[in-house]
């Protein structure tokens, strides 16, 4: 998938980059959703989405799939709490069998396919489970990410998440990750912020 690149220059986009990035902690630090961050045990949504990226990698290697339920309640509800009746519908033997089915998938296409199984999962959730079981490979594709890698000059696909071309944009986010030396999960932070307002 390619785009026109932009005029702007690295220097430029990096510092771009970084100030959105640092408005998502801003932002983030001052929302306390009560379920999740009780679950978690934390002050704020920031925190319990460092919670989450520094445990939930642990666990998928430990276990090879998701052995807790909750674990999978809180991703959605990190991602898109409305859905979180449907997920509760999940019995955690179904949990574990389709998530240890879509860790061991070749591509990121047949893992999202895979979690799409579970009642309440779709493609841009499934893309958030991938990105906090495996940060530094995956990301979330979702409409304003995908707006603001347009914006930018790094996308012409969907905006919407869509399984077929979640590997492509993957590929984009990485690529700014190199140029600007912000970690994947900064560039989607900042992806994010300038996809569009609250």
């Amino acid at each position: 998938m390619s785009a026109d690149r932009p005029s702007q220059s690295d220097d430029e986009l990096t510092a771009t980059l970084r100030e959105a990035r640092s408005e998502y902690e801003r932002r983030t630090r001052a929302q306390s959703p009560p379920t999740l961050t009780q679950n978690l045990d934390v002050e704020n949504f920031w925190a319990a989405e460092e919670e989450l990226l520094s445990y939930v990698p642990n666990h998928i290697k430990q276990h090879g799939h998701i052995e807790d339920k909750e674990l999978l309640e809180n991703i959605v509800l990190w991602k898109f709490p409305v859905v979180i009746g449907n997920i509760r519908e999940n019995k955690p033997a179904q949990i574990a069998t389709v998530s240890k089915r879509a860790f061991q998938a070749e591509n990121a296409r047949d893992a999202i396919q895979e979690l799409n199984e579970l009642q309440g999962v779709a493609d841009s959730i499934a893309g958030a489970i991938l990105m906090f079981a495996h940060p530094h490979r995956y990301t979330v594709m979702d409409p304003r990410a995908t707006e603001a890698l347009e914006t930018l000059g790094y996308w012409n696909g969907d905006t919407v998440a869509v399984d077929e071309q979640y590997e492509s944009y993957c590929l984009r986010c990485h690529e700014l990750s190199q140029q600007t030396g912000l970690s994947l999960r900064d560039v989607d932070r900042a992806l994010y912020i300038l996809g569009g307002e609250e």
